[in-house]
Formats: structure tokens, C-alpha cells, sequence
């Protein structure tokens, strides 16, 4: 009985052992299982929150380029955008020669005053200005031209300035006055100004111009730097004074008598 009952214990002890061998066993897998899960879950909020901050940062990069953009183009906008006024016109106030303001005025003309096709020249030839039959135009000078015949100059790159002539020339033989037109163009208009049977000797060769009658610029209270100025000279065909009807009359009366002269002569001489 005694050995019975020592192997039943010895039994007994082995099986207690298995038994705690295996919880211990089941123990330290489900604190294996449960560490695996919890890196699981931590690595997975790790990820998502990673992932949350990189479309929060991204967004916010795309909003501020947006914006960044957005005031870019504003600004650009803002800065080459023309100003479009209600109207623009030439007026004979805008120039002048000794203190003599133009006769008349026209434009503003879009694009360039010389150049291809003379397109100013042509318009003054087909009788853009009422100077009178015969007329004929030529361009005279540039300010932009490094030097002329009639030493005409203005102050480029400024909207205002003075001008003038280096000597004086005569349009019509007969009178000694001059008639002359004056165009100011700006980056992207023109207008003309036409003198008219101006007497030089009295105005002189100087005067003043402002470009306000050409375009604007983009405060739309002042005009566009001056590009060049042109000088264009009307030249009246030659014409021979007429005499007074009183001194037709004169002459043809003195004739007349020294006619009937003659023949009181001849008459006398053959009576003889």
C-alpha cells in the first residue's frame, strides 16, 4: 500500500506540473498574443496619424500656393492693367509756340505717326488739316532722329516738356508765314497739331507740350511719356502777287493816254 500510495503521488506530481507547465505555457502566449496585438494597433495609429498630418500638411501647402498665387496674379493684374478712361481728345491747349496755342488739333490716332506707310504724312496730304489748295507735306524732322535739317527736338520720356526748332523756316513766299503741324505720340497713340500761317519772327523757335490729349497714364490724371515728336512742314504753291484793281486801272488808263499820244503825233506828222 505504502508503494501504491507513493506512486500514485509521484503521479499525482508529474500531472500537477504538466498541468502547470502547460498554463504557464497558455500564459505566456496570450501575453505574446496580447504585446503583438497591442504593437499591432500602435503601429497602426502611428501610421494614421502620420498619414493625418501629411494631408493636413499638404493641404495646407496646396491653400497657401493657392493663395500665394491668388494675390501674385492680383498684384500683376492690378499693376499692368491699363486704365480705360471715358474719353481722350487733342486740345489746342496742349501745345504751343512762344506762347501761341495750336490752330487746330486731331486725334488721339492708335499706333505709330511715321514709319511704314506714312500714315500721317498721307492723312496730312489728303487734306486732314483745311490749309488750303496745293499744299503740299513733307515729314521735317524726329526728335528721336539723332538730328534734322530744322534742328527740331522735344523731351522724350516725359509727359511734358518744351520743344523747339533750331531755325525758322517760310510755307507760303508770298505772306512769309509758316504753317506746320506738331504730332506727339506715346507708346501706343498719336495726336497732330497744326500751326497755322504762324509768323516765327514774333513767336520764336521754342514752346511747351503736354501729352494728356495723346493717352494716359495709369493714375488716368497725367499722359504717357512722350515717345518722339514729329515735325511736318506745309510748303503753299508759289504765286505771284496780283496788282490792286486801283493800280490795273492806273495802268491801263496811263496806256490808254500814251496811246492817244502817239497817234496825235503821227496825225501832226503826216498834216505836215
Amino acid at each position: 500500500m505504502s508503494v501504491k500510495f507513493s506512486k500514485l503521488a509521484f503521479n499525482l506530481s508529474i500531472a500537477s506540473l504538466v498541468s502547470v507547465s502547460a498554463l504557464a505555457t497558455s500564459t505566456s502566449a496570450f501575453a505574446k498574443g496580447g504585446a503583438a496585438t497591442e504593437k499591432a494597433a500602435t503601429e497602426k495609429a502611428a501610421t494614421e496619424k502620420a498619414a493625418t498630418e501629411k494631408a493636413a500638411t499638404e493641404k495646407a501647402a496646396t491653400e497657401k500656393a493657392a493663395t500665394e498665387k491668388a494675390a501674385t496674379e492680383k498684384a500683376a493684374t492690378e499693376k499692368v492693367a491699363p486704365f480705360v478712361p471715358q474719353s481722350i481728345a487733342c486740345s489746342l491747349s496742349n501745345i504751343s509756340i512762344g506762347g501761341t496755342a495750336a490752330t487746330d488739333c486731331k486725334g488721339p490716332f492708335d499706333g505709330n505717326d511715321t514709319g511704314a506707310g506714312n500714315p500721317l504724312l498721307t492723312e496730312l496730304n489728303k487734306g486732314l488739316f483745311n490749309v488750303g489748295a496745293g499744299v503740299t507735306w513733307t515729314q521735317a524732322g524726329k526728335s528721336d532722329d539723332g538730328g534734322n535739317d530744322y534742328g527740331f527736338k522735344a523731351k522724350n520720356d516725359f509727359s511734358t516738356g518744351d520743344w523747339g526748332l533750331g531755325k525758322s523756316f517760310v510755307s507760303d513766299p508770298v505772306t512769309g508765314l509758316s504753317t506746320f503741324v506738331i504730332s506727339l505720340k506715346t507708346s501706343t497713340a498719336y495726336s497732330a497739331y497744326l500751326f497755322k500761317d504762324i509768323d516765327l519772327s514774333k513767336t520764336g523757335l521754342t514752346g511747351i507740350f503736354n501729352t494728356i490729349g495723346v493717352a494716359l497714364d495709369g493714375s488716368g490724371n497725367n499722359g504717357k511719356a512722350l515717345s518722339h515728336a514729329s515735325l511736318f512742314i506745309a510748303k503753299k504753291p508759289d504765286q505771284k502777287k496780283v496788282p490792286e484793281p486801283s493800280i490795273i486801272f492806273g495802268l491801263s488808263a496811263l496806256a490808254a493816254g500814251s496811246l492817244a499820244m502817239k497817234k496825235k503825233s503821227s496825225n501832226s506828222a503826216l498834216q505836215s
